[in-house]
């Protein structure tokens, strides 16, 4: 299995660490062969010389023209091996007649036919046929699959309430209230328990009368069946079928991108101006452009100066500025008065939050997921214990996981014609805590609780292998807007835009989910998976860190 994601890494890769994980690419890479290792070939006992009659070519089966009308099924049989090197053996319950005429085929072509036409199973052991009666017969079918029981289930959910009062008649005045939810929900639920089902199944097809049984093996991958000629026949096709259908395998390539459309608009002056009379001097000006609308203090803040009268004068450097980020401005300078006008705008970005990669089999589900749990208060009780003539109160806290981060889950169902049908339930949430205040009883509470931000689809969908899918339309928008001003000078109409500098952001995310799934049918796609790979961790190895 290939599995490729977001991870954090080191400040630097040593060169030990790179050479060992570009060897275990390349081993991955190669080609499956037995190879024995050279302690363990030296620890074995040394090979039986023998001389093995050598074969010029493969025997390729003579093939005949076949006619019968209405013959006895024993002489058949006994007519297909008569000059030649095979043998054949009959079983004395076989009667009946057979009419058939066969151009060009083998012996086993014809044998072939007649079990699905007539029922006579057949058996092969090197150059001897042995053909078995009409009763029920117990055949051994190797069956490849894991021994577990899986079981998945994904929720996708939007609900509201509201809140009905509901006025009593009765004497007191009292009121009751109702809470009534409206909401969609789409609820995905999956189970496989393999060796169980395949069991039901085939008991289903042979039937249970005379004798008929299934015996499952898991640990062994063995099936054992019991029955008639004719059924084991359509046992042995039907687990041929579902043996291939199982093993179909998938490549999952996903890419989670947020579009961000960032309008940030800034605006703001920085001025100053000197004012004498005689030997006294006056300084005005406005500062903060470049920290007070980021951070909320100006870049001024802690700068000392002592203004004692009397004693060493020493002034704040309140007129040093420093601009916020801006791709135009303007400055102009008077005898006693300068002045900094500051223009930005910008859009936005494009940001990959992931790009995981993960191979399953038929309609098994594979999740991947990246981020971190983090808990929350959902719950608080408390349990008073009176002793003496005091009382005790013990609080109980529940707290409960919220996730934060990425998750991708996908379930695939592959075709013949390689064709994938994908459900598929992306989600990416951000929770925070906030604090919130209430009074119950006269009493002041505070919680902290947890708020999450989700973006998540769910959705099935249908490609070809190869072919890329695209979600797109998970939107989500905001508008902030700050101000920074003199006190009352801002305030003026017009004017009062002398004395400001403000800020309007307005974000607007959308999540898109690229996602291409490719069929494994040969192991040259296996061998390009791992070089992508490859390619990848390389790349990431060459960056500056």
């Amino acid at each position: 299995m290939v599995l490729s994601g977001c991870a954090g890494l080191p400040g630097h890769w040593q060169k030990d660490i790179r050479r060992n994980v570009g060897d275990e690419y390349e081993k991955a890479a190669m080609p499956r062969n037995m190879v024995i290792p050279a302690d363990v070939s030296q620890g074995l006992l040394p090979p039986v010389e023998a001389k093995v009659p050598e074969v010029d070519a493969e025997e390729i089966p003579p093939r005949y023209d076949l006619a019968a009308n209405k013959t006895p099924a024993r002489e058949v049989f006994m007519s297909l091996v008569k000059g030649t090197p095979y043998s054949m053996v009959v079983h004395p319950d076989i009667t009946g007649e057979i009419s058939l005429r066969l151009q060009n085929v083998t012996i086993d072509e014809v044998l072939q036919v007649m079990r699905h036409t007539y029922g006579f199973a057949y058996r092969r052991d090197g150059n001897r046929y042995m053909i078995l009666g009409q009763g029920l017969q117990t055949q051994i079918f190797p069956v490849n699959y894991l021994n577990f029981n899986r079981k998945g289930h994904s929720n996708t959910r939007v609900s509201s309430s509201e809140l009905t009062q509901v006025n009593n008649a009765s004497e007191n005045g009292t009121t009751s209230s109702t809470s009534t939810t409206h909401g969609i929900e789409i609820r995905t639920d999956s189970a496989s328990d393999f060796w169980k089902e395949l069991k039901e199944s085939l008991q289903a097809i042979i039937g249970e009368k005379d004798g008929r049984r299934v015996v499952s093996q898991p640990q062994a991958g063995l099936m054992v069946v019991r029955a008639m000629p004719d059924e084991l026949v359509m046992v042995e096709k039907y687990l041929g079928i579902t043996q291939a259908t199982v093993n179909r395998q998938v490549i999952l390539e996903a890419k989670i991108i947020e579009v961000e459309l960032n309008d940030s608009f800034k605006t703001g002056i920085n001025w100053s101006a000197l004012g004498t009379s005689g030997n006294t001097s006056v300084l005005a000006s406005q500062t903060g452009g470049g920290t007070l609308l980021n951070s909320g203090v100006s870049e001024i803040s802690g700068l000392a100066g002592n203004l004692q009268p009397g004693g060493s004068y020493t002034p704040i450097a309140s007129a040093t500025m420093s601009a916020f980020g801006g791709v135009f401005s303007l400055t102009a300078q008077a005898k006693n008065f300068s002045a900094f006008l500051e223009l930005l705008k910008m859009q936005g970005d494009v940001h990959v939050l992931s790009s995981p990669r993960v191979s399953t089999v038929n309609n098994q589900r594979a999740v991947i997921k990246i981020g971190g749990d983090e808990f929350f208060v959902t719950g608080i009780s408390s349990s008073s214990t009176t002793s003496g003539s005091s009382t005790t109160e013990t609080p109980t806290v529940e707290l409960t996981p919220f996730f934060s981060g990425i998750a991708l889950d996908v379930t695939p169902q592959i075709d013949e014609k390689n064709n994938v049908i994908l459900h598929i339930h992306p989600t990416v949430s951000n929770v925070s805590q906030k604090d919130k205040n209430f009074m119950v009883s006269g009493r002041a509470f505070s919680l902290p609780l947890a708020i999450s931000n989700i973006q998540e689809s769910d959705n099935v969908v249908r490609a070809e292998t190869g072919q890329v899918i695209v979600i797109g339309g998970l939107m989500k928008e905001a508008t902030s807007e700050d101000n920074a001003s003199i006190p009352l000078l801002g305030d003026i109409p017009v004017v009062g835009n002398l004395f400001k500098h403000q800020r309007l952001i307005r974000v607007k995310k959308e999540l898109v989910i690229l996602l291409k799934p490719t069929v494994v049918d040969n192991s040259q796609l296996w061998t390009e998976s791992i070089r992508s790979s490859q390619q990848r961790t390389d790349s990431i190895m060459q960056e500056p860190r």
